[in-house]
């Protein structure tokens, strides 16, 4: 359990750990894609104003634990950061469970971020998923992406496949790049609102 917003805490070894893993509050840093177990990682808590962050710096590697995303009570923000260097990927390969908005940031040296399972939205309300960063984002998943998901896409590049025929939330491109496959937007209740310093392939 993180719950200081003072240094962050370091996970540099693989582990055999098997419990969940919870940041409530400040940054985890991983440098080894097994360091935090097999078991759930829930990040972010319930109550309370404090960012909470899993920032990566590691090379080409796939992270396999379940995400889950905290419903927050209070103004909160909480993050995936890839802090490699240039076209090094993180891939993520357990579900993500959004109940609460996520910010993915891609490093200055352009690392990547890919998702390859399934990414589900709260119950009720929406959620969503921002990117910042130089890097480029992937949802790679054949029909992954589920309903009460919103997108907003600032910076880099933002790549979205597969049929996701539950996804029926709205994408806005501020600036980079937004690309999606013929039957990325398959629900047929999507709106793309492309601002200025975006674009739309």
């Amino acid at each position: 359990i993180q719950n200081g917003n003072g240094s962050p805490y370091r996970a540099t070894a693989a582990s055999g750990f098997t419990g969940n893993t919870f940041i409530n509050s400040g940054s985890v840093f991983v440098t080894s894609a097994s360091a935090l177990g097999t078991g759930t990682i829930n990040l972010g808590a319930a109550t309370g104003n404090n960012d909470a962050g899993l920032n990566v710096v590691l090379g080409n590697a796939t992270i396999n634990n379940n995400i889950v995303v905290t419903a927050n009570s209070g103004s909160a923000v909480f993050r995936i950061v890839n802090s490699g260097a240039s076209n090094q990927a993180v891939t993520y390969g357990g579900v993500v469970t959004l109940n609460d908005d996520l910010t993915l940031v891609t490093g200055i040296g352009g690392g990547n971020i890919t998702f390859n399972n399934a990414i589900n939205g709260p119950a009720s309300g929406t959620a969503t998923v921002t990117h910042d960063g130089l890097g480029a984002v992937t949802f790679s998943a054949t029909n992954g992406l589920g309903s009460n998901i919103n997108i907003v896409q600032n910076a880099g590049s933002f790549s979205l496949s597969g049929s996701n025929s539950s996804f029926n939330g709205t994408v806005t491109i501020n600036g980079g790049q937004f690309s999606a496959s013929a039957n990325s937007f398959a629900n047929g209740n999507n709106v793309v609102i492309l601002n200025s310093s975006g674009t739309l392939n």
